[in-house]
């Protein structure tokens, strides 16, 4: 890859780390192309005055370059900031002509797919755990179909487990500004101890009500048990911390729902009380 590097890019590498199917080296990083972008968008955040990780062009002006017939990408990481809950507040950019993911639709076609599927599953916390999973998901499901929502949209991620996934070019969408919020938080209680209480209460206590219950529904989506899922099927890995952890993102999402009921008459939900 060392040589590759030099001939397309014409840097000089002496050291390069993969990790996954990526390689990094200096203060770059080249990443498997699997994604679309949309070029037009890349240079409106950065215009705009917000950080992405540079896109450079090969040796033929192409940002895309096939390597042993698989298309890579290669970014310049300039910046590199602590991910945190102050950062994706400010990290805020707007969008209001620009459609949004439909959450339910997405949603529904990931829990039809698992369905079908459940007959194949052998690992035996998922085969004891899908059902409940899929029972929070659809109660998600209904509360999003419920709301009568507005098209003020803005830049968010399909995921991020660090600054470097979160400044990552190919990792961004337009979505409600809750996403980002809610998948931090899900993140965090499933990586580490601190607490996240007062965060979360200054989320409920000085948004309105959609944008509350865009939160509270995104919270409630068990994303990481879907990831685990997709992980299970596509490697027969699992990661079962998220497992062990059931107790502690129950307990956030009952302190959400009675924060949520002492400012507005929403939908009882058993479970959660």
């Amino acid at each position: 890859m060392i040589n590759n590097i030099k001939y397309y890019y014409n840097l000089n590498v002496d050291d390069i780390k993969q990790i996954g199917d990526d390689y990094y080296f200096d203060n770059y990083v080249l990443k498997k192309y699997y994604k679309e972008i949309d070029l037009q968008l890349y240079f409106k955040i950065v215009n705009n005055g917000f950080y992405l990780h540079q896109i450079i062009y090969n040796r033929n002006n192409e940002y895309i370059t096939n390597i042993n017939n698989t298309p890579y990408v290669l970014l310049k990481i300039s910046k590199k900031t602590a991910l945190n809950y102050d950062l994706i507040k400010n990290y805020n950019i707007q969008f209001n002509n620009k459609s949004s993911p439909d959450w339910a639709t997405l949603w529904e076609t990931k829990i039809d797919y698992i369905e079908k599927n459940a007959d194949n599953i052998k690992d035996d916390i998922i085969k004891k755990t899908i059902n409940y999973y899929i029972g929070i998901a659809e109660e998600a499901i209904i509360i999003y179909k419920s709301l009568k929502l507005n098209n003020n949209y803005c830049l968010c991620h399909m995921r991020f487990n660090n600054d470097i996934s979160f400044y990552d070019p190919f990792n961004i969408v337009v979505d409600y500004k809750m996403r980002d919020f809610a998948e931090y938080f899900k993140k965090e209680i499933m990586t580490n101890d601190n607490d996240y209480y007062q965060q979360i209460s200054d989320i409920v206590i000085n948004n309105n009500y959609n944008d509350v219950m865009l939160f509270f529904i995104r919270m409630m989506f068990p994303t990481s048990f879907f990831d685990a899922y997709d992980d299970y099927i596509k490697n027969s890995q699992i990661n079962y911390s998220f497992f062990y952890k059931k107790d502690k993102y129950e307990k956030y999402l009952k302190y959400i729902y009675q924060l949520i009921r002492k400012k507005y008459n929403i939908i009882k939900i058993e479970w959660l009380k």
